[in-house]
């Protein structure tokens, strides 16, 4: 009894030991402080998704949830439009002005920069903590007095060290960068310190002027004793975006030397051998150390800027084994990620359990050994645990049963994302590649025309250069459901590639697809791209009565839709022409 009320007050200690904790901690800020989080994008960008987690498990034991407001922008899709910025401050004043937060955070320059331009005056009296800021020389930081955060900094020359540290024998790295805003801030203070000789031994060069196909070219010839050191990359020189997940994978697979860089929570995994890196996490608890300061009593404008993240030196294990890493050269402190796991590691708390149920059952052995007369009591007690693991069990099948049927319903799901281009929720390239392939097959066997047309949009870069990559993202989508609505149930819509679609037409002659394309055009043109431009496309049709397979079938068509952009675009050119 004495052994089993000790046990009961260790439990009791160690459930609430955090929680007396946070009271503590609640108990020396202000009475019931709200805090309100703006961020310039929307959850589903990793980084945004890691900054508000890290963030909220920072503040949250600190006050209670309902006292942490958060707001999203979403300024990817509506960064060309000011009306949408100016309603969100109608919005936030509608939300705030009566019970203004005591502190406002941050993240990234679209949120700093609505916080900074803003005219409301409990904005302006409400301390600012910013984070995740990439170009701080973009702000007007004095436009609010009582401001301070996290700047993110870079660490180039940190990441050479890093480099020549592990790879001794390196003789070139190659800096990749693009010309955007941040791209073209860290291209031009790489040249400064290539033009600084610091590092004269290594050859330092950097790449901000490519397509995504001259950018696998040239990583895929990268000569021996060399390295690559990504700095920052949104865009290619044709506008396509750049996407960590999709593109560094394959740039990785066919690089014959390690890919460094900065970004850890969008790198890592992703086929990086790793670098001096920061991650979301590391600025989050940065900030949520300031936010703690402000709530504290520590005016905001006594806290100085923090001009740099945590940059930590990480290692992707599987590529310092692609490579011959010797563990040797790693430095003090280097993260490393995806190591394998001992079965001893990997399986530490179901040994632990097995050996405590031996140890159990040993006792309890012992214990029925030594005291005979209580066998039948014993007994008893036996059999009322033999039911309770059996409900245990069921309750255990039952729970897999339920994960197991939830992994086939992902799966489907990761079956349908295979097919779907991510940006427009049509077709891809690889489904209709597919599907054309079958289509053609089916109209040489049955005898029916099928018909095909690639739709191309007019002077699509310029859109880009002139509104914005978001913009352009937007037309593609109004796009897509535009033709969608238009075309017959039978027919399948595709995205071929960047602003290129192709529709492939079952059933259908070439007359008939001339019809249905141009109907397509003129529909095109109630698409607007500002309050001056409409939209226009080009197409270019070919037809099986022409072709005898999909690669002639694919010429045709592409040189129709050459002859209609050389004939002046916003023009059909059918399979007969």
């Amino acid at each position: 009894m004495l052994i089993r009320h000790i046990l009961f007050v260790i439990f009791i200690t160690i459930i609430y030991s955090p929680v007396l904790q946070a009271d503590s901690q609640r108990a020396t800020f202000l009475p019931q402080p709200d805090i309100l989080i703006i961020h310039s994008y929307h959850l589903q960008f990793p980084w945004t998704r890691l900054l508000n987690d890290k963030i909220l498990s920072n503040l949250e034991p600190l006050l209670p949830g309902e006292q942490i407001h958060v707001e999203f922008m979403d300024e990817r899709r509506y960064s060309d439009n000011p009306q949408v910025r100016a309603e969100l401050l109608r919005l936030y004043d509608l939300k705030y002005a009566e019970q203004p937060p005591d502190v406002v955070v941050v993240s990234d320059d679209a949120a700093l920069n609505l916080v900074l331009n803003a005219e409301l005056p409990w904005l302006k009296n409400t301390p600012l903590v910013f984070l995740g800021i990439n170009v701080p020389e973009g702000h007007d930081l004095s436009r609010h007095p009582q401001h301070t955060g996290v700047l993110e900094g870079m660490a180039i020359e940190e990441n050479i060290e890093f480099i020549r540290t592990l790879l001794p024998a390196t003789r070139e790295i190659l800096l990749i960068a693009d010309r955007s805003g941040l791209g073209a801030l860290m291209g031009n203070e790489a040249r400064q310190l290539i033009r600084s000789q610091r590092f004269h031994d290594i050859k330092l060069s950097v790449y901000d002027d490519f397509t995504f196909a001259e950018l696998e070219q040239r990583l895929s010839n990268m000569p021996a004793n060399s390295a690559v050191l990504f700095l920052a990359i949104h865009n290619d020189r044709n506008g396509e975006y750049f996407s960590y997940a999709k593109h560094l994978p394959v740039l990785s697979a066919k690089t014959p030397v390690p890919i460094f860089g900065m970004w850890g929570d969008l790198m890592m995994g992703q086929g990086s051998a790793g670098g001096m890196m920061h991650n979301a996490s590391s600025q989050a608890e940065m900030a949520a150390q300031i936010v703690r300061k402000i709530l504290s009593g520590v005016p905001a404008a006594d806290i100085p800027v923090l001009p740099k993240t945590r940059f930590t030196p990480q290692l992707d294990e599987r590529q310092r084994l692609r490579f011959n890493i010797p563990l040797s050269n790693l430095p003090t402190g280097t993260e490393l990620h995806f190591r394998p796991q001992s079965f001893l590691a990997a399986h530490a708390v179901l040994i632990g359990v097995s050996l405590s149920i031996i140890v159990f059952l040993s006792l309890i052995i012992l214990v029925l050994s030594l005291n005979i007369r209580r066998r039948q009591h014993a007994e008893q007690q036996w059999q009322s645990l033999r039911l309770t693991l059996e409900q245990r069990v069921s309750q255990r099948t039952n729970t897999l049963n339920r994960q197991n049927q939830q992994l086939t319903e992902l799966s489907q799901q990761l079956a349908l994302q295979a097919n779907t281009d991510v940006l427009t929720g049509i077709s891809n390239r690889r489904h209709g590649d597919i599907q054309l392939h079958k289509a053609m097959e089916n109209a040489l066997q049955q005898k029916t025309p099928l018909s095909l047309a690639l739709i191309d949009v007019d002077y699509f870069k310029r859109i880009n250069d002139q509104y914005g990559h978001e913009r352009g993202d937007q037309i593609l989508i109004e796009l897509s459901d535009l033709l969608t609505k238009h075309i017959r149930p039978q027919d399948l819509l595709v995205r071929w590639g960047g602003e290129e679609f192709m529709l492939l037409l079952n059933n259908c002659t070439p007359e008939q697809a001339a019809v249905l394309c141009e109907r397509l055009r003129q529909q095109a043109r109630t698409i607007r791209i500002s309050a001056d431009n409409t939209l226009s496309i080009s197409i270019g049709i070919s037809s099986s009565t022409n072709a005898d397979n999909t690669a002639q079938l694919l010429r045709q068509a592409d040189q129709n839709l050459y002859a209609a952009k050389a004939g002046g675009r916003d023009r059909v050119i059918g399979a007969d022409n």
